[in-house]
C-alpha cells in the first residue's frame, strides 16, 4: 500500500475516498503501466506495474484488500495481449490437401480438354 491511502482501512473509509486515477490507455503491454493517483487535498501518487493486478491474479496470504478496477473486457492487458491459436497441422494433413488439390486439378484438365474433343 501507499502512505496516501495507509488510513483507509475500512469500507466505510473506501466510500469516504474522493480523486481518480489518471492512467495510460488500455494496451498489451503486461509488465508496463503508467499512472497517477490523485486524491483529493493530495499531492500524485505515481502508479506503476507494482501497484496493478492483472485479470486472473490471485492474492494469498491476505485477509482483505481494497481495490479500483481499470480496464474490463477486451480493454485488460492479457485480453489484449493474447492472440488466436495457432492452426495446427499435421503433415499428413498437409500432403493430403496438397493431393487433393492436384487431383482437383487434373480431373477439371481433364474435363475442359474432353470439352474441347467433342467441339
Amino acid at each position: 500500500g501507499s502512505a496516501e491511502t495507509k488510513h483507509v482501512t475500512s469500507a466505510g473509509d473506501v466510500m469516504s475516498v474522493q480523486g481518480f486515477i489518471e492512467c495510460e490507455h488500455p494496451n498489451s503491454r503486461l509488465y508496463e503501466f503508467v499512472g497517477n493517483m490523485l486524491l483529493k487535498g493530495q499531492t500524485a501518487t505515481p502508479l506503476g506495474p507494482s501497484h496493478i493486478l492483472l485479470r486472473g491474479a490471485q492474492l494469498k496470504n491476505t485477509q482483505w484488500v481494497y481495490g479500483v478496477v481499470l480496464y474490463t473486457g477486451h480493454d485488460s492487458k492479457v485480453m489484449q495481449n493474447s492472440s488466436a491459436a495457432p492452426i495446427k497441422r499435421s503433415r499428413m494433413d498437409q500432403t493430403t490437401n496438397v493431393q487433393v488439390y492436384l487431383v482437383a486439378m487434373l480431373v477439371s484438365q481433364n474435363n475442359m480438354s474432353c470439352f474441347d474433343c467433342h467441339c
